[in-house]
């Protein structure tokens, strides 16, 4: 039998906030150097130019790919919660099992909009916002049905293979 590790979802949270503040983290464009040839940054109110010519505004992919990974942790607590516990249960066999199809339908959507906001960031949230055209708006609707029904007919064959149903 596979064991799924029992470890809270808030635990890894907190790990991975502590793990990220103790850390530096490395800039997101590898190419833009914050300094010139000597450190300008000791020198008040003088504010660095990068090399390559891009200005960074604040924001940007940075705030959208936070909030794709915000919502890809909350929707993984939540699939964790009615998706795998429940499927954890009928592997050992125990006699009662509730869970939610809903809230897996919804961990499911949550799951998709927080791995496509990681995946495309500002690009992906202006899209959400704004869509630019109706193929692509097609697409991601279909992506989301496709995901959403893998999820909820994989979780009911898995619990009727078990003799739940």
């Amino acid at each position: 039998m596979t064991s799924i590790p029992s470890t809270p979802n808030f635990t890894l949270l907190f790990s991975l906030i502590r793990y990220l503040s103790e850390n530096p983290q490395v800039p997101s464009l590898p190419l833009q150097d914050t300094a010139d040839d000597k450190n300008v940054l000791d020198e008040p109110h003088t504010s660095a130019k990068p090399k390559t010519g891009i200005r960074m505004k604040p924001g940007g992919n940075t705030d959208a790919r936070l909030s794709g990974l915000f919502l890809l942790l909350l929707g993984a607590g939540a699939g964790y919660w009615q998706i795998l516990l429940p499927i954890k249960k009928a592997l050992q066999q125990e006699p009662n099992i509730s869970y939610s199809s809903e809230v897996a339908i919804v961990a499911s959507i949550v799951i998709f909009m927080g791995l496509f906001l990681m995946i495309f960031g500002a690009e992906g949230l202006g899209f959400l916002s704004k869509p630019s055209s109706k193929l692509g708006l097609a697409l991601f609707f279909t992506g989301i049905i496709v995901f959403v029904l893998a999820c909820y007919f994989g979780m009911q064959f898995i619990m009727k293979s078990l003799g739940y149903y």
